[in-house]
């Protein structure tokens, strides 16, 4: 009724909604911005910058494409961003990223709700929730530093949820449009193949999205979700394109000259054991996303729904809980799956994020169903959820942030002093360059600082001593660690595993310093 405690709850969010981007920005945001600040090159990185003629997007894309893999995207991107930026490419494209993710992810968010409520969110609103999008996603990484600041990993899978985002977007406009121009469909075309050519993992899911959304097309009509005003063929034209030129770009990246010889080299082979029964124990990995702060938003998101929703059965509402576990399953064994065939069951870290940012998509068309069906208020229920989300993305964050940022500045200070160590090396005559290692940042990464004895030894020299611009004949010796190197303080990370990291209150900056020399 007029003047209840829900009416005045809903104005007050109304007016409210700048408190929740600003404290998205500053609390959420700001972190990553400044880890992106101090990022510096690690492990493969160098490779990018070490190309005969670094910085030329054809030399570099051929020669990745050819030798090494065949998503050509990514190695465009880094390409093109070192032609310009040169040596600050790991600083400059880590904020690139974040901030087109957020820009993405505000659009769909408006174009997404534009179909479930036949009219637009406020711009306060779609803001928002676009923030809060970006900081779950990028929060969701089992490990940050894999997934966000290793440069020739963030530009593979943080890159591959940005372009399915657009391309979802795109999808979502081109199926409800009465008319698409050919300059629609070449923008669709081309951010289909940037999308596909990015991830074999993102490339598989778009391609079962399309065929589920071919299947369920006629679900669509009948339940009429999205507000077709008219339905006509080219509705099942977009989807039928999408799925044409995602299949033929995965062949591409498959069978391409690079991802065979490192399935070769990786020895890669098919077992139906490893492909199919194998995800099922695997999945439990994915326990990391669950912390205390995210299972108490889940019960305290379900008890605010069930308050403010009065149409909200109990049979509807275990649907819904059904349909999102349901979802959580499916694509979890999909993405064990896709990675134990085509890398033979090793699957690293910093993909993870790919499944958990699809998996937070996921959730949200299921709960953006829910709220359509149950109330015709959903922008007061949206200010809630958000309100909800923001408790629990803070709650997560500082965890998170706290012992990653101190890290990443000191591995900066390490990485600047190493550099001037090895060029006043590097103008002596000794043949020998001492080279020492940089504070690892993750107990729980794979993003490990160079050594020169393992299995990468050839390369990975070779690119070191291009990207520094010391003589072949140079000899690189890794100086040994001290006992200080890797300690673990779970004093700030007692839980969350995707943080425990080096304990960098050990190391002081003079005493890395002095080493040094």
């Amino acid at each position: 009724m007029a003047g209840s405690w829900k009416d005045k709850l809903a104005k007050t969010l109304e007016s409210r909604r700048y408190l929740i981007i600003i404290t998205v920005c500053l609390v959420i945001l700001a972190p990553f911005l400044v880890m992106a600040i101090f990022n510096q090159p690690i492990a493969d990185d160098y490779v990018f910058f070490s190309m005969d003629r670094p910085g030329n997007p054809f030399t570099t894309v051929t020669e990745s494409y050819l030798n090494w893999s065949g998503r050509l995207s990514p190695t465009f991107l880094i390409s093109i961003f070192y032609h310009f930026w040169g040596s600050k490419t790991p600083a400059i494209m880590a904020i690139f990223l974040l901030v087109s993710l957020a820009v993405v992810s505000v659009r769909f968010i408006k174009v997404f709700f534009r179909q479930v409520k036949a009219r637009d969110l406020p711009c306060s609103q779609a803001l928002a929730l676009g923030l809060l999008m970006t900081s779950l996603i990028m929060l969701s990484a089992y490990s940050i530093y894999d997934s966000y600041l290793w440069l020739t990993s963030s530009t593979i899978y943080i890159t591959s949820i940005i372009c399915a985002i657009v391309v979802a977007t795109l999808t979502i406009q081109l199926f409800t449009k009465p008319v698409i121009t050919w300059f629609n469909w070449l923008i669709y075309v081309v951010s289909l193949m940037f999308t596909a050519f990015c991830c074999e993992i993102t490339t598989i899911y778009l391609v079962g999205g399309f065929g589920l959304s071919l299947i369920m097309y006629g679900l669509i009509k009948r339940f009429k979700f999205l507000k077709l005003s008219k339905v006509t063929k080219h509705n099942i034209r977009v989807l039928v394109v999408g799925i044409v030129v995602v299949v033929a770009c995965l062949l591409a990246i498959y069978f391409s000259p690079g991802s065979v010889k490192r399935r070769q080299r990786e020895h890669s082979f098919f077992s139906w054991q490893k492909v199919f029964i194998e995800p099922l124990f695997q999945m439990a990995k994915l326990g990391y996303l669950v912390t205390w702060e995210r299972v108490l938003l889940v019960i305290g998101s379900g008890v605010t729904l069930a308050t403010v929703l009065p149409g909200l059965k109990l049979r509807r509402a275990t649907g819904v809980v059904a349909s999102i576990v349901i979802c959580l399953l499916a694509i979890s064994y999909v993405f064990y799956l896709i990675m134990g065939y085509s890398l033979g069951g090793n699957i690293p870290l910093r993909a993870y994020i790919i499944p958990a940012g699809i998996i937070l998509i996921g959730v949200t068309v299921i709960l953006a169903v829910l709220l359509r069906e149950c109330s015709t208020n959903i922008t007061y229920l949206l200010d809630i959820t958000m309100i909800l989300a923001l408790i629990g993305t803070v709650a997560t964050s500082y965890r998170v942030y706290k012992p990653i940022i101190r890290a990443v500045v000191l591995r900066h200070d390490a990485y600047i002093t190493r550099e001037i160590d090895l060029r006043q090396q590097a103008n002596r005559t000794s043949s020998a360059i001492r080279v020492a290692p940089l504070p690892i940042l993750l107990q729980d990464s794979e993003a490990q600082d160079i050594a020169f004895n393992n299995i990468q030894a050839k390369w990975v020299t070779e690119a070191f001593k291009k990207y520094y611009h010391l003589s072949d004949d140079n000899m690189l010796v890794n100086l040994p660690q001290d006992n200080h190197y890797c300690t673990v303080s779970r004093r700030d990370t007692p839980y969350y595993y995707g943080a425990q990291t080096c304990d960098v209150v050990t190391m002081g900056r003079e005493r890395w310093i002095n080493r040094m020399y």
